[in-house]
């Protein structure tokens, strides 16, 4: 059985979606709170289904991708982050292979290290058509009181992200009857920025923050 899409709004992910590439300089500001959590991502009649790993993948009919081709589930990775902006903890689901390459980058860096002791700047930009993306490190620096002590009350009474993998709400209370944890997963193909699909390598344990 296919698990539903979360109910939760929208107000709780930080979406690439929002941002908007036809203002020059449009970016948004975020730091990671928490580890990835890796699994795969389809749609299924426009709504997203995740599966951790070993979990079966049913073979049904998925959502047709750019290309009117039928879209297996891929690669993807979800992180709780505090999102400047609003001043709230999100969830950010990353679906974006050059997101992902430049945070390992950053995350293998002895310059850098692992995102959670630096803000990252998000860009999206539009040229003939195609969408990029572009994450830029600000230097370390402690997360603001507020972000940490917003983090610190949820973190400690959420059900997490976990939620995700049985069509949860991650920011549903953990004593909740239907709030229940799923373990995270490793890599699948993931889908390249105006490609049809792309592969990472079997070792990302560099971004086991």
């Amino acid at each position: 059985d296919m698990p539903e899409a979360p109910a939760s709004g929208s107000e709780h992910y930080f979406r690439m979606k929002d941002l908007n590439d036809t203002k020059p300089g449009n970016f948004a500001v975020v730091r990671i709170l928490s580890p990835f959590l890796r699994y795969s991502l389809g749609w299924k009649n426009k709504k997203p289904v995740r599966y951790a790993e070993g979990e079966a993948i049913p073979d049904v009919q998925w959502d047709n991708d750019m290309n009117g081709n039928p879209q297996a589930p891929r690669f993807a990775v979800a992180t709780a982050v505090w999102d400047y902006a609003k001043g709230v903890v999100k969830v950010w689901e990353i679906t974006q292979v050059s997101i992902y390459r430049e945070l390992k980058e950053l995350a293998s860096d002895a310059a850098w290290g692992i995102p959670l002791e630096y803000d990252l700047r998000i860009t999206k930009t539009s040229e003939g058509g195609k969408v990029a993306y572009s994450v830029t490190p600000r230097p370390h620096s402690d997360l603001p009181p507020d972000a940490l002590a917003t983090w610190k009350e949820l973190s400690a009474g959420w059900v997490g992200l976990g939620a995700l993998l049985n069509g949860g709400d991650p920011f549903a209370d953990f004593n909740a009857p239907t709030a229940t944890r799923k373990p995270t997963a490793k890599p699948a193909p993931m889908a390249e920025d105006g490609e049809v699909e792309a592969r990472f390598p079997d070792d990302d344990s560099d971004l086991n923050f």
